[in-house]
């Protein structure tokens, strides 16, 4: 169905919709993004080694998705805004060391 043969209140809806998902996936990488902040800071904190167990313990996350989100913080940190509209998973590949 095309918008223009759509009824108003349906028109006006997705338009709600839209701005709610458009302000979703800004918070999505804004915190992919802090999540990252905190765990590089975690990491400074913990003893050599303590890392990859605790991380696994706290938030049964493994250590590779824990070092997506920490290259996420590193690459994308100050410039969040020109990744805000990518999905969460395309944010946390992108941020892979082999991607250039």
């Amino acid at each position: 169905m095309e918008l223009a043969t759509m009824q108003r209140a349906a028109v006006e809806e997705l338009g709600q919709i839209t701005a709610r998902i458009q302000d979703r996936l800004v918070r999505t990488a804004e915190e992919i993004i802090g999540v990252g902040v905190d765990l590089i800071r975690a990491k400074e904190l913990l003893p050599h080694g303590e890392f990859s167990d605790w991380v696994a313990r706290q938030f049964e996350l493994s250590h590779r998705s824990a070092n997506l989100f920490m290259a996420a913080a590193r690459r994308f940190g100050p410039q969040v805004e020109g990744v805000a509209s990518l999905p969460a998973g395309a944010l946390l590949e992108l941020s892979s060391p082999s991607v250039p």
